[in-house]
């Protein structure tokens, strides 16, 4: 892959453009990558401003119209809406769970199909959040449940 940069006066946003003869996985991962890093997320604690770093995520939650950002033990409060963080995050291995949920599938320790056709996610921090049966499917379409998890 030939590689052309150009330094422009006159313009008012960088830009990339992509030139290809036909999509491949090195121009999907390219763009996905591209993706990933145009945009900073942040969350809040006690009025002060954290940058937060996406591989540290566990999940994401909507409670009485507040937007609550996991990590393995701390949590961070967001001013955005939980679509706009879907939306933010769908490059990299987050998806919807529930309405109110959205979850990082990296830290899933093990899955347990409950009797309603839910899922009961265990996470690698010792806590367990609900899969809704509307978004199992996308689950099992992301990462197949046998492949890294343990199903109990």
């Amino acid at each position: 892959m030939k590689v052309v940069l150009k330094q422009m006066s006159d313009i008012i946003e960088s830009q990339v453009i992509i030139q290809y003869l036909s999509m491949n996985k090195e121009i999907d991962d390219l763009i996905n990558y591209l993706k990933k890093s145009d945009k900073d997320l942040f969350g809040k604690v006690n009025k002060e401003l954290y940058i937060l770093d996406r591989d540290k995520i566990f999940y994401i939650e909507s409670f009485h119209n507040e937007i609550f950002i996991y990590g393995e033990t701390d949590c961070y409060q967001s001013s955005k809406r939980l679509y706009e963080l879907e939306q933010e995050l769908e490059c990299y291995s987050f998806f919807r769970a529930s309405k109110s949920l959205i979850l990082n599938i990296e830290k899933i320790k093990s899955v347990k199909p409950l009797f309603d056709g839910r899922f009961e996610a265990n996470l690698i921090n010792g806590e367990s959040v609900y899969i809704s049966r509307k978004y199992v499917p996308i689950l099992k379409k992301i990462r197949p449940i046998k492949e890294n998890w343990t199903c109990y």
